[in-house]
């Protein structure tokens, strides 16, 4: 009471400085801010209060928004991923487009890089799992270096991709060769029976079947080792020791003189005769053929004419022994 106290119409946005009077004619100097109300303290014991509209300070940032007064630091997202890039900070009174509060990321090129994404690399005991930004850098994810043998325990030790993948037990050779899974899937035990119980799942332990070698055959030209040698196609008890070889015989079944050889095309040579090398219709001209032994009523060895007879040979070469003659049996 009285003193006078000056008003003037505030201007939106622009701050206005008015001189009011104060007890013991003190001055103080109220600054616009809508629409709190300040208080303003004179170098005296008496206060002073700006009239309705004014405040005390001057660093309102945004006087036409009361939830924004002081300027805050927003840092570029160029990539749009929520995360700021460290290097690129502003001032802004209130969050501008474009920009956000934390400033993690690592590489503001590439959304798909920041605190918030993991990568994943390895397998099994190797495998490892990161953030793709860490300690403000890029990071680079390589495999715990946790590789082991692979044993039978579920887990993938030599961290390849595959679960107790351990070679099978192996044994015998040729044909004769036999697999046992190094494995075996045994039952989950029951915590409250402590007995076996399929239906909560199986585990693998080492498997204690033995390996045992499948029984011998007979060697026979197939590329395959028949009687489990070591050796394929191969039959030391008959001529040749690394050679496979069987007796002739017509087209009647009827055993003939002569041996097959196994070709390394793994199929059976033509019929050869007495020297074992060469057949019976290319060591003589076309017009007669070699024959084998005493068989054929001829000396071993000897060229004879292509006349068909009675003695289990292909005498004219026609590819049939004995054909057109009424023969009765092997050579009769």
């Amino acid at each position: 009471p009285g003193h006078s106290r000056q008003t003037r119409p505030p201007v939106a946005s622009t701050p206005q400085v008015q001189v009011v009077a104060c007890a013991q004619e003190r001055a103080c100097t109220p600054i616009l801010r809508t629409p709190a109300i300040g208080r303003l303290r004179t170098t005296s014991s008496s206060d002073c209060y700006p009239p309705t509209g004014y405040a005390w300070n001057n660093d309102d940032c945004n006087d036409a928004n009361a939830s924004l007064w002081t300027p805050s630091t927003f840092y570029k997202d160029a990539d749009g991923d929520g995360f700021g890039n460290p290097a690129i900070p502003g001032s802004f009174c209130g969050q501008p487009s474009g920009y956000v509060a934390n400033n993690t990321d690592c590489n503001d090129a590439n959304a798909a890089i920041n605190p918030s994404v993991t990568v994943t690399c390895g397998f099994g005991a190797c495998q490892r799992t990161g953030a793709t930004c860490q300690n403000g850098a890029q990071w680079t994810c390589s495999p715990w270096p946790n590789k082991t043998t692979e044993i039978c325990d579920d887990q993938d030790n030599d961290c390849d991709g595959t679960v107790d993948n351990v070679p099978a037990k192996e044994c015998g050779t040729g044909a004769c060769k036999r697999f046992v899974p190094a494995c075996s899937a045994v039952c989950n035990l029951d915590p409250a029976t402590g007995k076996p119980d399929c239906r909560l799942g199986t585990h693998n332990v080492p498997n204690s079947t033995a390996c045992v070698p499948g029984a011998k055959g007979i060697e026979d030209c197939n590329g395959i080792d028949d009687d489990c040698d070591g050796v394929v196609d191969n039959n030391p008890g008959v001529m040749q020791a690394l050679s496979l070889t069987k007796n002739c015989t017509n087209l009647l079944g009827c055993s003939r003189p002569g041996m097959h050889a196994c070709l390394p095309t793994k199929v059976w040579d033509v019929c050869r005769g007495c020297s074992g090398t060469a057949s019976c219709t290319t060591e003589c001209n076309e017009k007669s053929q070699q024959t084998c032994d005493d068989s054929c009523n001829v000396v071993p060895g000897t060229c004879q004419s292509l006349l068909e007879t009675c003695n289990n040979c292909d005498d004219d070469r026609n590819g049939i022994p004995d054909d057109g003659l009424m023969c009765s049996g092997c050579g009769l």
